[in-house]
């Protein structure tokens, strides 16, 4: 969950960037801004969620995992390989 919640932390940033208010991203993903928000801190989100937040930013989710740093620490190979495959369906 930890790295989950890391990649939902990274979207205010993100959004901010792209001049975009909660609600605007939120109607674009199909989410709640109330949703979106606790999304934003880590609080509540899903990779599904994850994926159609940086999808709906332009941003490539697969490419922010692969230049991530950390990736090379990452504890569980298997759970890497699962959720790219999910996030490239």
């Amino acid at each position: 969950m930890q790295v989950l919640y890391s990649y939902l932390r990274r979207v205010k940033p993100l959004r901010k960037e792209k001049n975009l208010t909660q609600i605007q991203l939120a109607q674009k993903v199909g989410i709640t801004q109330g949703y979106l928000s606790l999304a934003e801190r880590g609080r509540s989100g899903d990779w599904g969620t994850v994926k159609k937040l940086y999808k709906a930013l332009g941003v490539s989710l697969i490419d922010t995992i692969i230049a991530d740093n950390n990736l090379q620490d990452f504890p569980q190979r298997k759970k890497l390989r699962e959720l790219i495959d999910f996030l490239t369906r």
